[in-house]
């Protein structure tokens, strides 16, 4: 647009566009039309109140060399006014800005400006205008998209995707930042440049993360006016959800400049710099300068020189700015950067094609766009990507909107398009042909000033591209398509059609926007690096003597999972406490490149370190299931899981010999078990038998034969036990009747003086214990009566006899043993 300038004036920005009623979110291949509300839309509303520090802040440029007055610049003002000023940051394009210390009134700021201006050093001054998104959003799909594809009123958009989708093309979306929604799969890394913290809604300046945080202020809600502007533009088609974006191969750079209420014009104007390539103090540099600009904003009064001095970089650049005309009814003229040179101003028409009853209007607009009209109905307005948060972040969704903040995005989208085309057009060449190739408004400009008329898609794609005379026949329509299932590991073929004889083709294949390295042959193999992604291939036809023709194939659907084949899976062995099993692959390589994991279950909870194909049944898996898995996991290709059968888990079997008894089968003798060897861990438990009925307290691997055992037979019982395991019980055989005990006894001897009147004593030394001992004396060999003790006392009757003692001892189970002592002398 290169309308005349406006005279100087501060004025706060008007909303571009008015939210429709919200829908739900749709599933990703809905078929079912959501409900909406057919309510006529309400007429656009006084915009919100810039917050009170926007009329406390100005650009300001000083001349060259005269920097070092900055500081007595700013000192004449604060005097003149009343107040002081800090410098905040400098603008790409060399200006400062700069924050009053205090809110002032319009009254002081004008103050502020007129003691700016009248210096010698400074350049110029201006307002750092607060501007505002062009509007808010709704829910639904492709075919209710009626801006792109009806013929009355639409924008005849499938008949350029005959052409071109813009794969290869990069717009930025100047506006609130973008929120992640999956129907806008060709986002870019792009950069927030709101600098005033207070309406950044973020926390922080500026910086990396382009993300919409949310632009509520004063009570009012978020709009994700920057993600439904993305969308209009870029949104993926082909890919079986939501809508299609105008330029749907193209990519999209977010850059956000609005916030809270709205942002300052010298953040838009640095983020117009930084989109077109420039440097921005302080800012990395942008690694994908665009050809197309699209800025969905508007407010009131004049295009500053310093803003204007981005725009004029931008098109030095090549860069296309496309900007909404606004919607208050109102002369584009008195709003900016709709007032702008180097823009292509768009206004909105309705569905019947007449202008729609918000746009603004006047020689200022260049073109008109589909922006909707809801007051012929809320599906007659504009459908694309939203969120359903209130304040900050929600759920992605759908949402129709209406404004020329919509009909913008539209003409951005054919730019993006033409420049898809034809790399090589200027912004003066698109501005053109938008013109040249726009038809007359279906329906009525009652105010006039619709600019050249509606924009027609088709028509202006095929006016951008190279003269048809001078290239080779492009394929037979319909016939040109990639061939093969878009999948991991499987070859696509590029089916070219029919070209004029001679004509030699080359061909690129694209992985979302991006040439793939060395893919330049007619068929490509799927590889890991393409999941998700959807695949282009683009043909170009040479003949000698003609200039070169370059066909974009439609993309494919997102690239799915490869497949791969899978092997047998056996078990062997017993699902027994102490047993194993062990898991065999039919083919045990299987896996061994990309990556092979194996688990072990027990009752579906997975058993810690059993990460390996054998497993080791114990006491802990007794009446539990067991499962093993084996995973094959490789990129690109959808995850393969091979499971055993599901095992319950029976107790184990002890293995042990039978017992033997040892030791002499005698009363006092101790008996011996010998268990041999059992299984590792088992525990013993022992019970002695005495002619087969067990003896209470003999439970241990020895027992001492006792009189009640003379003449029994013995037997022992050993049981097995382990945790997991059934008890094994092993019995010894027999022993042969237990026989009498041999009682250990000593020869007795005797003490005492020999000699009548004194007492001898029988000393019967040692013998086995609990033995019972009887005693006799005798004189010269008769036993003497009633001497059975053992002390004797010497009578008148042993003189001259010998005297000696036998001793008999006695004990259960025990052999009797008589033992005599020794005479004495014969008593004097």
């Amino acid at each position: 647009m290169t309308a005349p300038r406006l005279p100087k004036a501060v004025a706060s920005f008007s909303a571009a566009a008015v939210l429709l009623s919200t829908l739900f979110a749709l599933p990703a291949a809905a078929a079912e039309k959501p409900a909406i509300d057919a309510r006529p839309v309400a007429p656009p509303t006084a915009s919100t109140p810039p917050p009170a520090q926007a009329n406390g802040r100005f650009v300001v440029k000083f001349k060259p060399g005269t920097a070092n007055a900055r500081a007595n610049a700013y000192g004449q003002a604060a005097r003149a006014s009343g107040v002081s000023v800090k410098e905040l940051h400098a603008t790409a394009r060399g200006a400062t800005v700069v924050q009053s210390t205090e809110a002032l009134t319009a009254g002081e700021s004008a103050g502020v400006l007129a003691s700016l201006r009248s210096q010698s050093n400074v350049d110029y001054a201006e307002p750092d205008t607060f501007v505002r998104p062009a509007s808010t959003p709704n829910d639904p799909l492709y075919p209710e998209q009626w801006d792109l594809s009806e013929d009355t009123a639409g924008m005849r958009v499938p008949a350029a995707w005959d052409m071109t989708s813009g794969l290869g093309t990069v717009v930025a979306v100047i506006d609130t930042g973008i929120t992640p929604h999956s129907d806008l799969t060709q986002v870019l890394p792009g950069y927030d440049f709101i600098s005033d913290t207070t309406i950044s809604n973020d926390g922080d300046g500026r910086d990396s993360n382009a993300t919409d945080a949310g632009d509520y202020c004063n009570g009012s809600n978020s709009s994700w006016h920057g993600t439904h502007v993305a969308g209009t533009i870029g949104a993926a088609a082909n890919n079986g959800t939501g809508i299609a974006g105008v330029a749907y191969s193209s990519k999209i750079l977010p850059v956000r400049a609005l916030g809270a209420c709205g942002g300052y014009l010298s953040d838009i104007a640095d983020a117009v710099v930084w989109a077109a390539g420039g440097t921005v103090t302080g800012v990395q540099a942008n690694a994908n300068p665009v050809k197309v600009i699209n800025m969905s904003l508007g407010g009131s009064g004049q295009c500053g020189d310093y803003f204007q001095s981005a725009l004029d970089y931008a098109a030095a650049q090549g860069v296309t700015v496309v900007v909404a005309a606004g919607n208050a009814d109102s002369p584009a003229s008195g709003g900016t950067p709709a007032n702008c040179n180097n823009v292509i101003t768009v206004g909105a028409t309705g569905r019947e094609g007449n202008k729609a009853y918000y746009s603004n209007y006047g020689p200022e607009v260049d073109v008109s766009a589909p922006g909707g009209d809801g007051s012929t109905g809320g599906t007659n307005t504009i459908l694309s990507t939203w969120n359903d948060g209130t304040t900050v972040q929600g759920t992605e969704t759908y949402a129709y909107m209406q404004g020329t903040s919509m009909a913008a995005p539209h003409v951005a989208g054919v730019a993006a398009l033409m420049m898809a085309a034809n790399p090589n057009l200027t912004p003066a060449q698109v501005e053109g042909i938008l013109k040249e190739t726009a038809r007359p408004l279906p329906g009525t400009c009652d105010t006039g000033g619709c600019g050249a008329g509606l924009v027609d898609a088709g028509a202006a794609v095929e006016a951008a591209r190279p003269d048809p005379q001078q290239t080779p026949e492009p394929g037979v329509a319909g016939t040109r398509s990639i061939q093969g299932e878009a999948s991991v590991g499987s070859v696509l073929t590029a089916d070219s059609g029919t070209w004029a004889p001679d004509t030699t083709l080359s061909y690129q294949w694209y992985r979302g926007q991006a040439a793939i390295d060395a893919a330049t042959g007619g068929t490509y193999t799927v590889n890991a690096a393409d999941l998700g992604q959807t695949l282009a291939v683009s043909v170009t036809g040479t003949k000698d003597g003609y200039e070169s023709v370059t066909v974009v194939f439609a993309p494919t659907l997102p690239v799915a999972p490869g497949t791969l084949s899978e092997p047998g899976l056996t078990v062997t062995g017993t699902a027994k406490v102490g047993s194993s099993l062990l898991a065999t692959l039919s083919d045990p390589t299987w896996g061994d490149e990309v990556g092979r994991t194996w688990q072990w279950y027990r009752s579906g909870a997975a058993v810690p370190d059993t990460n390996h194909p054998y497993y080791d049944i114990t006491a802990a898996d007794l009446g539990k299931t067991l499962m093993g898995r084996v995973t094959r996991t490789q990129p690109g290709y959808a995850t393969i899981v091979k499971e055993t059968p599901t095992y319950v888990v029976t107790a184990g079997i002890l293995s042990g010999p039978t017992p033997l008894i040892s030791g002499t089968r005698k009363v006092g003798s101790t008996l011996t078990a010998a268990t041999g060897t059992w299984t590792l861990g088992t525990t013993l438990k022992y019970q002695w038998y005495r002619s087969g009925v067990p003896i209470p307290g003999a439970t241990g691997p020895k027992y001492t034969l006792t009189a009640t055992d003379s003449g029994k037979i013995m037997r022992l019982r050993v049981a097995g036990l382990k945790t997991g395991f059934t008890t094994l019980i092993k019995d010894s055989a027999t022993t042969a009747a237990v026989a009498a005990g041999t009682l250990t006894a000593g020869t007795p001897w005797i003490s005492g003086y020999p000699r009548y009147g004194y007492t001898l004593a029988a000393n019967p030394r040692t013998w086995t214990a609990g033995t019972t001992l009887r005693y006799q004396w005798y004189r010269s060999g008769v036993a003497i009566a009633g001497a059975t003790g053992r002390y004797y006392r010497l009578a008148w009757a042993d003189r001259y006899d010998t005297i000696k003692v036998r001793v008999v001892g006695s004990k259960a189970g025990y052999t009797t043993v008589t033992k005599y002592s020794g005479p004495t002398v014969r008593i004097p």
